[in-house]
Order: structure tokens, then sequence, then C-alpha cells
């Protein structure tokens, strides 16, 4: 039984080690986590009403959390794009040196400008009327 379960880790490992299997995982992961963090950009703080819906209570609505949460997806966004870059300039071109690393953050960052969903309009029109109660 040991036997099985090391040659089950070792064969494991193997794989893992294959540079296509490693990249494609890369990209997965990064893609992964572009479609995550655009959907908590788009509605900051939506994800967290529903699972405070779902057990009982209710959520404060703080627009600084929700500014935070926005700021943060958008670094998830970019970061996920800059993984993505990478695994392609890097891995399979094998291009390295810093001029390419200032490449892949424009890169990283011009992708991220474009990927970034436009606020909900249930956010847009809170701050709007926060606007209007100050008069």
């Amino acid at each position: 039984m040991v036997s099985e379960s090391a040659l089950g880790t070792v064969l494991f490992t193997q794989a893992l080690a294959n540079p296509a299997l490693g990249i494609s995982l890369k990209i997965a992961l990064a893609v992964y986590v572009v479609w995550v963090s655009r959907k908590f950009y788009a509605d900051p703080l939506g994800y967290f009403r529903r699972l405070a819906r779902n057990a009982g209570t209710e959520l404060p609505d703080l627009p600084q959390v929700g500014q935070l949460i926005r700021w943060l997806a958008c670094f998830c966004i970019w970061g996920g794009c800059f993984i993505i870059a990478s695994a392609i300039i890097a891995q399979i071109l094998d291009i390295h040196g810093w001029g390419y690393a200032i490449l892949l953050v424009l890169l990283a960052a011009i992708a991220a400008y474009f990927l970034l969903p436009p606020t909900s309009g249930r956010v847009q029109s809170r701050s709007s009327e926060d606007r209007d109660a100050g008069r």
C-alpha cells in the first residue's frame, strides 16, 4: 500500500513538472482570478450581501468598504493579466530582461483597463444620492 501511494505521488509530481501542463495551469488559474475579480469590481458588496442575507443578518452599507474591494479587485485583474503575459513571454517565448519586465507591467495594465467591467448602476445611484443628501 505504501509503495502504491508513493508511486502515485511520484507520477503526480512528474505530471506537474511537465512545462506545458505548468504553463496551462498558470494561465487557467490567472483566467479564473480575472473572471472572479471582474464580478467583485462590478458589484463590490453584492457577494457579501448575499452571504449576510443567507446568514439572516443585514450588511451595513459602507461606501469605503465597497471602494476598497473595488481597488483590490482591480489589482487582482491586473495580476491575472500579468501572470498570463509572463507565462507567454517568459516561459513560452523564453524572453527575459528588465525591458521585457517593464513591457509586461504595461501590457498587464492595458489588458486590465480593457477587462474592467462597468460599475453597476446601483453603486453609482447610491453615490449620487449621497451627493444630493448633502445639499
